[in-house]
């Protein structure tokens, strides 16, 4: 999965226009910023960023939850912002968030650089969305991910473990 090929990994960037400006979100553990070395992080799991590599290994089709943080971005939620080593747009949400995929691979020692990654664009993982569009809201209604935070759970939410 991420040998000799490399690493797939999905890239979250913002911009205040559709055509442009975009800038990369990026995640406390996982591979973005190119001259970051990997972090030690044991035993502590970074769920999200570990997700996001499972969701790099698909299509956002079968992991809503993707749309579902995106959505969360447009909205400037805090609590998904805690989740950033750094937010490109710390005061207004960016209009638009688009995802896109590469494939990270270390670099070789004594590269003459300071880079502990390069990465190859691979392809869109899912085009820009924007809060105006109806396509969103009806994708995360479809899914039933646009509320699972909002509401409590109890025993019924969970049959398999009665």
């Amino acid at each position: 999965m991420t040998g000799v090929g490399g690493r797939p990994e999905v890239v979250l960037e913002g911009s205040d226009t559709h055509d442009g400006g975009w800038k990369e979100f990026e995640f406390l553990y996982k591979p973005g910023d190119l001259s970051r070395a990997p972090p030690v992080v044991t035993p502590h799991q970074p769920r999200l960023d570990w997700q996001m590599w499972f969701a790099a290994l698909g299509s956002y089709n079968y992991n809503p939850w993707i749309i579902n943080l995106a959505y969360r971005l447009l909205n400037n939620s805090t609590n998904v912002n805690s989740l950033l080593k750094h937010n490109p747009f710390p005061e207004n949400p960016p209009k638009f968030i688009r995802a896109l995929k590469y494939r990270y691979h270390y670099t070789k020692f004594g590269n003459g650089t300071r880079d502990w990654w390069t990465r190859d664009s691979q392809e869109e993982y899912f085009p820009p969305l924007a809060l105006f569009q109806p396509t969103l809201k009806e994708f995360l209604d479809y899914h039933d991910t646009l509320n699972l935070c909002a509401r409590p759970r109890g025993p019924d939410d969970y049959p398999y473990m009665a």
